[in-house]
């Protein structure tokens, strides 16, 4: 692990890259926890 983030100091663009991508997966699972909870509500619901 601390040769990556020793690699990460030495390319900054690589690392802002792959922090781009972090965050546009965060970004994407923004209001997971609601949507399963809602759906397991729905599916509760019917039974």
């Amino acid at each position: 692990l601390a040769a990556r983030v020793a690699e990460l100091w030495q390319e900054p663009a690589r690392a802002a890259q792959m922090r781009e991508a972090g965050l546009a997966v965060m970004q994407a699972n923004q209001g997971a926890l609601a949507r399963l909870l809602a759906g397991l509500g729905r599916l509760l619901g019917q039974v």
